[in-house]
């Protein structure tokens, strides 16, 4: 049911029908480019994809931090990777505490770090507070692209360049 209630904003919001959402923080406006975009595709493709240039990735394969959910773009696709209920700023770490719809994980949290227009995973907890950051992905297509736990799946989504810099 969660992941219906997610889908029909974010379509409304990809067909034109509804205004862009404002971002977590004023810091984490606009696109964001994932340097693992290659990464992602080779795992959905399960083959080998080419290295976009900066902006190619950040025409088709980025990731935009709205207030509802951080979102993965890739090409036509949207997909709500993660749903911020409550962001905190510490200096230049940024904390989101929240949800992951698409593996259907209860609450986490996400600690990243943002320095001179890049952001960087640095760990996930989960609803009791232990980091799961090395805890063991179990999905054999990511394990054989290099993608062996929760903490590299975070990564691929949340270390990220700012489009706008």
């Amino acid at each position: 049911m969660m992941r219906v209630g997610l889908l029909i904003p974010v379509l409304l919001l990809v067909t034109g029908c509804v205004q862009k959402e404002d971002p977590l923080l004023p810091e984490l406006k606009g696109r964001w480019a994932t340097e693992h975009a290659v990464k992602i595709r080779s795992i959905v493709a399960d083959r080998p994809a080419p290295q976009p240039s900066m902006q190619e990735l950040c025409r088709s394969e980025y990731v935009t931090f709205g207030k509802r959910a951080i979102t993965l773009h890739s090409g036509d696709r949207v997909n709500p990777f993660f749903v911020a209920r409550d962001v905190k700023r510490d200096g230049s770490r940024i904390i989101l505490a929240g949800s992951v719809p698409l593996i259907g994980a209860g609450e986490s949290r996400v600690d990243l770090l943002l320095h001179k227009g890049e952001l960087r995973f640095d760990d996930v907890s989960d609803e009791r507070g232990r980091s799961i950051r090395y805890q063991r992905f179990e999905n054999e297509s990511a394990r054989q692209s290099g993608v062996k736990t929760i903490g590299d799946v975070f990564r691929l989504a949340f270390d990220v360049k700012s489009c706008s810099a």
